[in-house]
């Protein structure tokens, strides 16, 4: 026992001393950065965010025709305060409320030359307690270095940074070889279903099928998604900005339990809120299989190991594959940001039954959110949770007539939920493409410029992962292999809870940082020779 031992340890030292960096340069443009954005004038740019969140477009499921206007009303000030885009742009509205922008490239469009695009969504969640804010959600006030206001992380920031970087492009009188799309959604915050009708019927999605008819690719696409943090990975200090090169699916399922009543005076026979409970908790007690040594989980982690600063910790991340059962033995509460990355998740949202206090419920039902790891699908964990909990899968237009879909003989059902948002895991992009390293590069150089250090940048980390919600880019899936959720600016702990969240805000200066991103991004772009592997 002790030579294999010895051999072990001996492997993992020489492992972890070969170990080397993942990180591609700084990928600075042809085009001198500070060239370009010296027309930008930041403080103009800050007011005209600022007016953004004063018009409050807030996605509704029923939205009413004055609720739709504020839509209307961002729109006309978009053209209004960029009439250069107006002018030298396509702009093709969408279903009424949804924006589809063209900026013609001067190369025609083949497969060494494929168009890229930029989503971004118009509409915002609702306040709740305005009370609790320090500024007025819908003020638009800018105070000791932010913007405040609901969207400005999620995500007028964003939509917004792309204009102004495409502004300060035109204004520079630069003419893009390749051919760049802007598509703006107005109803990703109610998943694509605005006005109560079928999934993703009206925004991102109508958009996509446009897009497809016209049989367009794209070389690769940005979406909103994770930002760079600071603290957020134990025991690297330096900023790490998450490239989403993945996302999770997800699916509402309810479980319904059904008995035959009665009166609370005798309650002796079967509870339905009884049966559900009992299933309930042994669901709680179910834990999905977990994997460390593939997908997202394993390009992020073999990506960190090398620059984590302990020894024994990149031995570990270095050899995922023979330490992941013992990482496997960790309770998700000691990181449970990372858990759910590993692990297909599922939480009890609502809870329904009885109709009076002395009436013993026929009917009870939960509905069971459930965000799915690329790899898994719907339908496989849809069986693994009926194995579970012992319940029949019942098909969903039955339960819409019959809450156990006619199967009498079935105290429990389960069935995915109408109405819910069912989307399947999104594939995975590749880490080692051409776009990747592309769109890591142009991060490390204007990291680098933004902090006055235009050299090869050793202050921040970019790092492959995976998003836990469902964005825009879901609807896009057939049209680029290189699909990247990530949103160039910079966090700290807490900072994540103000989005949908109280507070909400953005640092001037990362606001900034923002539109360089898009204006270095498009600039490299143009400076890919060959279609990405």
């Amino acid at each position: 026992m002790i030579v294999p031992f010895f051999s072990i340890i001996g492997y993992l030292v020489y492992s972890t001393s070969t170990l080397s960096t993942r990180q591609s340069p700084s990928l600075a443009p042809l085009i001198a950065l500070d060239s370009i954005v010296s027309n930008v004038n930041y403080t103009e740019a800050h007011a005209r965010l600022a007016s953004t969140i004063r018009i409050p477009t807030v996605s509704k499921l029923n939205a009413t025709e004055e609720e739709r206007r504020t839509f209307f009303r961002f729109r006309s000030m978009l053209q209004e305060e960029f009439p250069l885009v107006l002018e030298k742009l396509e702009w093709e509205v969408v279903n009424e409320l949804s924006l589809l922008l063209k900026w013609q490239g001067s190369e025609p469009v083949d497969d060494s030359n494929l168009p890229i695009l930029l989503l971004a969504h118009q509409d915002v969640v609702p306040v709740g307690d305005p009370e609790r804010w320090d500024f007025p959600p819908f003020g638009g006030n800018i105070s000791n270095g932010y913007i405040h206001g609901r969207g400005t992380l999620d995500m007028k920031g964003m939509l917004m940074a792309q204009l102004e970087s495409v502004d300060a492009l035109l204004k520079s009188r630069y003419q893009p070889k390749r051919t760049i799309y802007l598509a703006f959604g107005h109803d990703e915050e109610v998943s694509g279903k605005e006005g109560g009708v079928e999934l993703n019927s009206n925004g991102a999605a109508r958009i996509a099928e446009i897009l497809e008819k016209r049989g367009l690719r794209f070389e690769f696409i940005i979406d909103e998604g994770l930002p760079i943090s600071h603290g957020m990975f134990p025991g690297i200090n330096v900023p790490i900005a998450w490239i989403g090169i993945a996302e999770k699916g997800v699916a509402d399922f309810t479980i319904r339990t059904r008995s035959v009543g009665g009166h609370a005076s005798m309650p002796f026979g079967q509870n339905a809120i009884h049966t559900l409970s009992d299933a309930i908790a042994r669901l709680a007690k179910t834990r999905a299989i977990t994997t460390f040594s593939e997908g997202p989980v394993a390009h992020l982690l073999s990506t960190l190991a090398p620059e984590h600063p302990s020894m024994l910790v990149r031995a570990i991340l270095g050899n995922i594959r023979i330490f992941e059962y013992i990482l496997d033995l960790l309770p998700p509460a000691v990181a449970p940001g990372f858990a759910a990355m590993t692990r297909t998740t599922w939480a009890t949202t609502t809870f329904n039954g009885g109709v009076a206090a002395n009436v013993l419920p026929r009917d009870a039902s939960a509905n069971i959110n459930v965000r799915i790891r690329p790899g898994e699908s719907i339908r496989g964990v849809q069986e693994f949770i009926a194995k579970a909990i012992g319940a029949l899968i019942v098909n969903e237009t039955a339960i819409a007539d019959d809450p156990r879909g006619g199967r009498d003989d079935a105290p429990v059902t389960i069935s995915l939920s109408l109405g819910g948002r069912n989307t399947e895991p999104s594939s995975i992009s590749s880490p080692r493409s051409r776009a990747y390293k592309l769109l890591e590069g142009t991060i490390r150089h204007v990291f680098a410029f933004n902090h006055g250090n235009n050299s090869r940048s050793s202050d921040i980390l970019v790092a492959p992962s995976l998003l836990m919600g469902a964005t825009d880019s879901t609807a896009y899936k057939s049209m680029s292999a290189n699909i990247f959720r990530f949103q160039p600016v910079v966090m700290y702990p807490g900072d994540p809870d103000m989005i949908h969240g109280v507070n909400e805000r953005i640092a001037l200066k990362d606001y900034d940082g923002m539109i360089n991103f898009f204006v270095g991004l498009i600039l490299n772009a143009d400076q890919m020779g060959r279609k990405s592997q």
